[in-house]
């Protein structure tokens, strides 16, 4: 496992400690007068600073930039590739991958009970933003009202890899919330649109146990983070036709 250099023997504590604490200060007193005009690599420096307390971070965040081309390429990034840039340790990725996890909360947060849907166009829009910051496949059902508003949007633990696990997660979540109608959408990081023969054996089974409920599956988006596909449309089923498309 690989250590950031967090802690220096006292007679380390010299003169270069005297110089990036002054280094320190100063590009926090310019982050917090006008953050605007700090440049990607100073922004990733400053981030450092709080995992790798006394260590230069200039050189670990042109490294990072380096690797990954960009700031958003740093947050999309698996854990374990951060760990492969020379002076990322493990509290140093921990820090970074926080960011993105913290700002897809945020996003999820956004109040979404009460929306009233108005076609499924709307929907699939709404999950390419909420889904941008995943890097890992996810899934999350969306359960509607008679009203066409949503009730609730819920993140699933579980994946059809895990089939049986996931379609009891679904369904308790019915139970409980009672919907008229529900969405399911899942991630493919890897850009690929096309459903796996997995994702639409799930989605038949899915269907009917929802209708066993009296719940209408309104469709299976497969989603990236510039596109989506539906499963139901592409099977030639859709009850979505009371929806303006």
């Amino acid at each position: 496992m690989k250590y950031e250099n967090t802690d220096k023997s006292k007679d380390e504590k010299s003169d270069s400690s005297n110089i990036h604490s002054g280094h320190r200060a100063r590009l926090k007193r310019q982050f917090i007068n006008n953050n605007n005009y700090l440049s990607d690599h100073q922004l990733l420096e400053l981030l450092l600073f709080y995992s790798i307390p006394r260590a230069d971070t200039n050189t670990t965040a042109h490294k990072l930039l380096n690797t990954f081309g960009s700031i958003n390429g740093i947050l999309n990034t698996r854990f374990e590739h951060l760990q492969d840039v020379e002076g990322v340790g493990e509290n140093t990725a921990v820090l970074i991958k926080l960011i993105p996890e913290l700002i897809r909360r945020s996003l999820s947060c956004k109040k979404i009970e009460n929306t009233r849907i108005n076609n499924l166009n709307e929907i699939g829009e709404f999950l390419i933003n909420y889904f941008s910051l995943d890097t890992t496949e996810t899934t999350v059902l969306i359960c509607v009202n008679k009203n066409k508003s949503i009730i609730s949007l819920n993140k699933l633990k579980y994946t059809f890899n895990k089939e049986e696990n996931a379609l009891d997660e679904i369904l308790g979540i019915c139970l409980n919330a009672k919907p008229h109608t529900v969405v399911l959408a899942h991630l493919h990081p890897d850009g690929c649109l096309k459903p796996s023969r997995d994702d639409e054996l799930f989605t038949y089974g899915l269907k009917n146990a929802l209708e066993a409920l009296r719940i209408l599956l309104m469709e299976h988006f497969v989603v990236t983070h510039n596109s989506y596909t539906r499963i139901l449309k592409s099977l030639d089923y859709d009850i979505s036709k009371s929806f303006s498309q």
